[in-house]
């Protein structure tokens, strides 16, 4: 027994907080009152921890009689839905920023950040804690708004019981639900998805059984938190890797030669392709055709031939030689005819090389015009972020990173998209563990404000070091080996039972989407011009590098645009 008494603190607290332990009492918002759109989903989080009683005049009871408690509870919440609990778990981090991040970091030294979303000890609708007087901790809580559900005000009850069942603490959050059905994500969204991460990891061979089911856990879950576009790896895609390295083969197709006759089995590919849309992927990248940096060489290719797998293209293939070509030539015109009969041709994209630089601008063009014309119809599109490359007509569909997108902007790219990766850490918006969370959620809006047609990013789940030289643990490893900044590389971790663990930063992220599908709602009511203005109003032109930086603010604009969206119902819009 402890010389002094201890008492339970609950604090509701918005999604964009992250709860550290040593975080200062005076430090976290309280933020109990919401308003939703139906078909949405609510987080919010529950921050607690024991106080000494000194500090009850703080927190006082309702009785004022504040006997021991060990700080072992049950959390539950009730309300008009069921909700979904989890602890957000502490994730260490050895590269939490690099040495030229800007102010807008919560800390820059190596630590303990509040990112994977655990299960553990947690049933669906209550959570089993430990509260500690030393630390905050905090659990995470999605209410899922069904699209057909009744408009109005209601309460979700948090309580806290002891093991007796007695309940020793309870606070409450109101949510309004707006008779309003939050519409489609308008534009496309794509998190590369690293299928030899999943087989390396769980040691699942590719296109097992086992392997099919952990790809299909992995997908639906990107699908729930608003990605609707997959890489398709065609080949392995020769991404992420040193050059003369390989990644475990995990390509698709099928491909024999025999009697210099090449043959193509699409088994895997159709069966890859019918799965992604019952799952709800809309869209298909083609994994890119060419290495990445520069299109120098051929991706590596595995081929059935006279009875044996040969490793038929890869470094060891420069990107125009005559061999490759003739294999392009006979194997496009077979995929493309393909996608056709899958019905997919109109929703597919192709990829030449991933980030070329303006040193191999020359390569880039030599490697696109081996195969644009087996391509016509299919839109080529790749990152990149020298602008040179679209003035010049090489490549009409560039997807230039946040940090350079306002120069594409600049010249009218017809449906340009963007992307982030390790490299945007100064100024912009991205998902590293250690910038604020109302960082990673502004995106949504300045997708919106610049009609941003597509957003890309590279890591859904890389479990691997930089250069894929070596796999990482990403519950222990979280900067690809000291590489990238943490958060960079996945968004989810990998569950011991097949299915991936969510993390803060991608449900965050779904947010963000969120937002951009409502403000894409309240435009179709009261046009762009209005609903630009109320995204500006109190702050002034925003754009991808000067933003509103508070949680506050995203919290506010939502509920001005809620109740806008409520101001102007009629009974045609309304589910």
């Amino acid at each position: 027994m402890p010389s002094c008494f201890t008492a339970l603190t609950l604090c509701p607290v918005s999604s964009l907080e992250k709860i550290f332990p040593d975080s200062d009492v005076f430090s976290i918002p309280e933020y109990t009152g919401y308003t939703v759109l139906k078909g949405e989903t609510l987080s919010f989080q529950i921050a607690y921890r024991m106080y000494p009683t000194q500090y009850v005049d703080m927190f006082p009871s309702q009785d004022g009689n504040i006997p021991f408690e060990d700080g072992r509870y049950r959390i539950s919440v009730s309300g008009p839905l069921e909700v979904t609990i989890r602890k957000v778990s502490l994730i260490p981090s050895m590269l939490p920023a690099y040495p030229d991040h800007d102010p807008n970091y919560l800390r820059a030294e190596p630590g303990l950040f509040p990112d994977l979303l655990s299960q553990d000890g947690c049933s669906r609708s209550s959570a089993m804690i430990h509260a500690l007087p030393s630390c905050w901790q905090s659990l995470w809580i999605d209410v899922e708004i069904p699209p057909k559900f009744s408009p109005g005000t209601y309460s979700f009850i948090i309580h806290a019981a002891d093991f007796s069942g007695a309940v020793k603490k309870e606070r409450s959050v109101t949510v309004e639900v707006i008779d309003a059905v939050l519409p489609k994500l308008p534009i496309v969204h794509t998190e590369w998805f690293s299928y030899d991460c999943i087989a390396d990891y769980y040691g699942a061979p590719p296109f097992s059984e086992r392997f099919w089911s952990i790809m299909e856990a992995f997908i639906r879950t990107a699908v729930r938190r608003n990605i609707n576009t997959i890489l398709t790896p065609i080949f392995t895609p020769p991404l992420d890797t040193a050059v003369g390295g390989e990644r475990t083969p995990v390509q698709l197709i099928g491909i024999a030669r025999t009697g210099g006759e090449w043959s193509f089995d699409f088994t895997n590919l159709d069966r890859f392709v019918r799965l992604c849309l019952t799952l709800g992927i809309e869209y298909f990248e083609m994994a890119h055709l060419f290495t990445q940096w520069g299109a120098k060489c051929a991706p590596n290719i595995y081929v059935q031939e006279d009875g044996n797998t040969i490793h038929a293209f890869g470094w060891h293939t420069p990107a125009c030689k005559a061999e490759y070509r003739e294999f392009l030539h006979a194997f496009l015109p077979a995929l493309t005819k393909r996608l056709h009969t899958l019905g997919i041709a109109d929703k597919t994209w192709f990829h030449i090389s991933d980030e070329p630089s303006a040193d191999t601008l020359d390569d880039y063009r030599a490697a696109k015009e081996m195969v644009s014309g087996y391509l016509s119809g299919f839109p080529i599109v790749d990152a990149l972020s020298h602008v040179e490359y679209y003035r010049q007509g090489i490549c009409s569909h560039p997807v230039p990173s946040t940090s350079h997108v306002h120069e594409f902007l600049k010249e009218d790219v017809p449906g340009l998209w963007t992307y982030y990766c390790c490299g945007q850490g100064v100024d912009v918006s991205n998902v590293f563990f250690a910038m604020p969370s109302a960082r990673n959620r502004i995106l949504g809006v300045q997708l919106y404000l610049y009609r941003i047609a597509g957003f890309l990013h590279w890591g859904y789940n890389f479990y691997h070091s930089a250069l894929s030289l070596y796999p990482i643990n990403p519950f222990t490893t979280t900067d690809a080996g000291g590489a990238f900044p943490s958060g960079d590389a996945f968004l989810v971790y990998p569950g011991k039972d097949g299915r991936p663990l969510e993390s803060i930063r991608l449900m965050v992220q779904s947010e963000a989407f969120q937002d951009l599908r409502a403000l894409t709602l309240l435009e179709s009511r009261i046009g762009f011009e209005a609903v630009k203005e109320l995204i500006e109003e109190g702050f002034g032109p925003i754009t991808f590098f000067s933003y509103p930086k508070s949680p506050a603010y995203l919290l506010e604009l939502r509920r001005k645009v809620n109740q806008k969206l409520k101001e102007t119902n009629s009974p045609d819009q309304t589910g």
